[in-house]
């Protein structure tokens, strides 16, 4: 993968400036890589933990994946989100037209009652054997209300499917309760682990390995990650730099529409880490050429308050190669500031590598900025009311 500062209208000096400022964090991080922390920044460190990757692979071997067809995964926000942008990135866009291919992915998120009525036809229609399937349940709380009132109201029609069942979720938790009592597989998630920081955890390997992914690949990639950190912290400088001129809009621009999960993700990852104190940089998806017909006059002809990350394939070509060049010219031209990344191709070692990146270029970013990149003191406000209103 390539990072590569194209029009981002920075002096030298100024990052030299910004990337002192870094220097003896980034400094702590290489003389502190491959050993346990605590805290948030233990996500740096995840992809190096071979006792992780360990109880990921004791895990699937006791849940018998071989016989899987479908793996459902029930989870939102930083439980699924990161799991499925790489699923999606590998096979998703594809899946469609490839029926017959398996394991399947399928993800549970929100409540949905008519797409969870439609998923349990369907499993019942398809499913001949309980070890065709395979239910993971993911919630580092154990209380978050979508996963659980899912997870529930599949196993009330599917009662027997609890054997098939694996719960990944913080030791002591509700659910991790809930599943001693069951008996059910439990897959633990590290209590000083960020959800959304949480990807190379069991979060994300275990449902991925049971999906037949290379799981090690992945964290081969993570771990070339950390070795750049430099690069993740200049992209970081580079951001936080443009926010300070205006740019308060950062839009991930994909010319690969397989990746388009990958900007959910990294949505989330920049308005959970960053949106506090009033400050906050605002998040947003495009997928090349086809959001080029609605978004492009926007861009160019209206504010200028955006600045932009290209995001592509070595592998496009032809007509997609072509647009893709005019559009950085153009936007060149217009002094609108990108940065862009190239991946070689979409790879489980890539997809590590840009997605450890982009946790790490958040984390300096938050450094810059002056806010914990690991707490959501808001977020919790809806979630009580919430609460409160079902309660009555």
């Amino acid at each position: 993968m390539k990072f590569l500062h194209q029009n981002a209208l920075i002096l030298p000096t100024t990052i030299d400036d910004q990337m002192s400022k870094l220097q003896s964090l980034i400094d702590d991080i290489f003389t502190s890589a491959h050993k346990p922390t605590k805290g948030g920044e233990h996500f740096i460190f995840v992809p190096h933990d071979i006792d992780n990757l360990q109880n990921v692979m004791k895990v699937k071997e006791k849940l018998n994946a071989e016989k899987v067809k479908y793996i459902v995964v029930i989870g939102i926000g930083g439980s699924d989100l990161g799991t499925r942008a790489i699923y999606e990135a590998l096979f998703g866009h594809f899946d469609k037209l490839q029926p017959n291919r398996f394991p399947k992915m399928i993800f549970v998120e929100a409540v949905d009652e008519n797409y969870l009525e439609m998923l349990k036809a369907f499993l019942d229609a398809e499913i001949s054997n309980t070890e065709e399937v395979l239910i993971n349940a993911v919630s580092k709380s154990g209380t978050t209300l979508e996963t659980v009132t899912n997870l529930h109201s599949l196993l009330d029609d599917f009662p027997n499917m609890q054997e098939r069942l694996v719960i990944t979720t913080a030791k002591g938790s509700p659910l991790w309760k809930e599943g001693k009592e069951k008996n059910i597989a439990l897959a633990e998630i590290p209590t000083d682990l960020s959800g959304r920081f949480s990807v190379f955890s069991a979060v994300g390997l275990l449902p991925l390995a049971c999906a037949g992914i290379d799981v090690t690949a992945l964290l081969e990639g993570a771990m070339a990650a950390t070795n750049d950190l430099e690069e993740a912290a200049q992209s970081a400088v580079c951001i936080f730099e443009n926010y300070n001129k205006g740019k308060k809009l950062l839009d991930s621009f994909f010319f690969d529409p397989e990746l388009e999960t990958l900007g959910e993700w990294y949505e989330q990852l920049v308005s959970e880490s960053l949106g506090k104190q009033g400050k906050g940089i605002t998040p947003m998806t495009s997928i090349g050429s086809n959001d080029l017909h609605s978004e492009a006059q926007l861009d160019l002809g209206g504010p200028q308050d955006k600045q932009f990350i290209f995001v592509s394939t070595d592998l496009i070509q032809n007509t997609e190669k072509a647009l893709y060049e005019a559009t950085k010219q153009t936007y060149k031209a217009h002094k609108i500031p990108f940065t862009e990344m190239v991946f070689d191709e979409i790879h489980p070692i890539e997809l590590g590598y840009y997605m450890q990146f982009k946790m790490l270029e958040v984390y300096f970013l938050a450094k810059l900025m002056g806010v914990n990149a690991f707490d959501q003191p808001n977020v919790e406000e809806y979630k009580k009311v919430a609460k409160q209103i079902l309660s009555n």
